[in-house]
């Protein structure tokens, strides 16, 4: 046992640490992701692993230091003796003040030695900070504008009350307010990316300080900034740590509140419902356990018309309102139920029937929510009725609604099984159109697809319609994106002969072409799996439909049979030929692969005698289907 303990300590101290350099000097659990942990990126550092734990190391005989330090002391004793004297004969002269003012010139400032958290002059920033209010903070109210104000302009005016919290506070406001409007700050080189790194330094100062609301404010404005970056994993861990200082704030409950002020009330709640909101979009999108439940909650939804307007949008005819705030939470709502009643472990153990009702209940929930937006904040309405400032915002409602309605159905970008479904189908299509029509199976589509695929289009249409101020603001809504451009993709590729095909086809090219930069810069295994899928579905239903162009060209030379007059129930018209009626054209295929005629075509051909045994057609340059 002795051996096997020595050993043991012996790989310990001489292996290599699972925590990088910062995670070990800031005593956090290091998650050891590639090619920097998420704290590193948080904290914008190196990960690097050079600490290496070295081996104890005998000591030597402490006789020889403790004979030196005793002789420092004496020599140190001996100066301290000799200033002494000097002082007492300045103070006699009269020049003791010279010789302080002399040794304070040469020592560093309190702004010298915080030349870092230098701020650009407040006539440059006030436009930014007036923009924030006015859009973002309005619809999503993390500050309350009076008081970030006096907080603000205090800042300027108080030099030698500044603190680190204020000062993250000013910069993740600046960031938010340049993050829609990057053109306000171009001038004067102001970037988002400047004020998140400058907020970011002092984060481990801000998640430990006293316990006020200004550092859950400046966390979760982080957060928002994260989920509009290529990675998500900084917006998960900062997340969990606004989760924490909600928990400490106990921003969850009611009680113990009897002694703040209404309007401290509301702007607690309203950051609990932030926090709430992201937590539980983080949890669906990554298919983890949201870290907010509502069993501990007693927080009203917020207002529907609130004193100071947070969250009221009004049509740009003045003719309806809405309140974007109030409708994000329920959407966050919604959201936790799908997780909760079909992602969960404990949603995996229910039985089909049980799954089947909470699909239905939660489906009846969202129809509802949809429902209560009026037709001016419809996506097809947006651009003419909403005010300018809040399409973005606006629209990332439709996005969030698309993606948590395909989740319920599991007909989601996520859904690994169901898109390698309808890849392997695809390519029976194009390789073996015939056999595919006989005998390969549908994918698995939903009772509510078509209503799936009305919305996805109604978005596509409304994203390539918008101007795009910054590209970084797809990334919070990358997953409804995607999973619009797959449901519009498989719909084309299940019905190649509805009436909205060529439409949508150009909506899925333009979207692929779109987001082929993102795919580009973002790093992500699923990603990138989902793209390269969609990527390959769209250019086979345009090779599909390139090939009915084909097919129609060779149909109306060989099968086209104007003297025919086919009975109305046949197709819209009394008088339209064969070629009008055929829902499949397949070109280049020759007997001895059949397909079943519909009996009434069948006759028809029979008329004109054209080649069938057993109502299948054998030979041609092209076979078809009447379904």
């Amino acid at each position: 046992m002795k051996d096997f303990t020595e050993a043991a300590v012996s790989s310990r101290r001489g292996g290599r640490r699972k925590a990088c350099d910062l995670c070990c000097q800031k005593k956090i659990r290091c998650n050891g992701a590639k090619p920097r942990c998420s704290h590193c990126q948080i904290y914008e550092s190196e990960c690097v692993y050079n600490g290496v734990q070295r081996k104890t190391v005998p000591r030597a005989n402490a006789a020889p230091r403790v004979e030196s330090l005793e002789a420092r002391m004496g020599r140190m004793e001996s100066m301290l003796e000799g200033l002494k004297t000097q002082i007492d004969i300045l103070s006699q002269r009269g020049e003791i003040e010279s010789v302080i003012e002399d040794v304070q010139d040469a020592l560093p400032s309190s702004e010298e030695r915080e030349d870092e958290r230098i701020l650009p002059p407040l006539s440059d920033i006030l436009p930014i900070v007036d923009e924030y209010f006015l859009s973002n903070n309005r619809l999503l109210p993390l500050f309350d504008q009076t008081k970030f104000m006096q907080m603000l302009r205090g800042w300027y005016s108080n030099p030698d009350q500044r603190g680190s919290a204020t000062w993250a506070a000013i910069n993740v406001v600046l960031a938010l307010g340049l993050l829609l409007q990057p053109h306000i700050g171009a001038g004067g080189g102001l970037t988002v990316a400047t004020f998140v790194k400058n907020a970011q330094s002092v984060l481990d100062e801000i998640v430990t300080r006293e316990e006020d609301i200004l550092s859950a404010q400046i966390v979760l404005g982080l957060c928002i900034l994260f989920q509009e970056s290529a990675d998500p994993q900084p917006a998960s861990v900062l997340v969990a740590t606004a989760v924490t200082l909600v928990h400490r704030l106990r921003l969850y409950s009611r009680s113990g509140q009897e002694h703040l002020s209404q309007a401290d009330v509301r702007q607690r709640d309203r950051l609990f419902w932030i926090a709430y909101v992201l937590d539980k979009s983080i949890s669906l999108r990554a298919q983890q356990p949201p870290l907010l439940s509502d069993a501990w909650t007693d927080i009203d939804l917020p207002e529907i018309d609130p004193i100071d307007g947070a969250g009221v949008v009004y049509s740009l005819q003045g003719t309806s309102k809405i309140n974007f705030f109030r409708l994000r939470v329920q959407l966050g709502i919604i959201q936790g139920k799908v997780y909760d009643w079909l992602y969960s472990v404990t949603a995996d153990k229910l039985l089909s029937a049980a799954k089947e009702q909470f699909v239905q209940s939660i489906e009846c929930t969202l129809h509802q929510w949809e429902e209560s937006l009026p037709r001016e904040f419809m996506p097809d309405s947006l651009l003419e009725t909403a005010p300018p400032g809040t399409v973005q915002h606006l629209a990332s409602l439709h996005w969030t609604y698309l993606h948590a309605s395909a989740m319920i159905h599991r007909a989601h970008s996520h859904n690994q099984k169901w898109i390698q479904i309808i890849l392997q189908r695809s390519a029976i299509i194009i390789e073996e159109p015939i056999r595919c029509a006989i005998a390969s199976p549908q994918p698995s589509l939903p009772g509510s697809w078509s209503k799936l695929v009305s919305s996805s289009r109604a978005c596509m249409k409304l994203w390539h319609s918008m101007p795009i101020s910054n590209e970084s603001l797809i990334w919070s809504t990358l997953c409804g994106r995607i999973t619009g451009l797959l449901l519009l993709i498989v719909n084309n590729l299940t019905e190649p002969h509805h009436e909205m095909l060529v439409t949508d086809q150009r909506l899925v090219e333009a979207a692929i072409q779109s987001l082929a930069p993102i795919a580009v810069k973002l790093r992500n295994k699923q990603f990138q799996q989902v793209y390269h899928a969609c990527e390959e579905l769209a250019l086979k239903v345009r090779i599909s439909i390139e090939r009915n162009i084909n097919v129609t060209s060779a149909l109306e030379t060989e099968y086209l049979l104007p003297e025919v007059q086919l009975d109305s129930s046949l197709g819209e018209s009394g008088t339209q030929p064969v070629l009008g009626l055929v829902q499949g054209f397949y070109h280049g295929h020759k007997g001895p692969e059949v397909m079943p005629i519909n009996p009434s075509v069948e006759a028809i051909l029979q008329e004109d005698e054209s080649p069938l045994i057993n109502s299948y057609a054998t030979s041609g340059t092209a076979l078809f289907s009447w379904n």
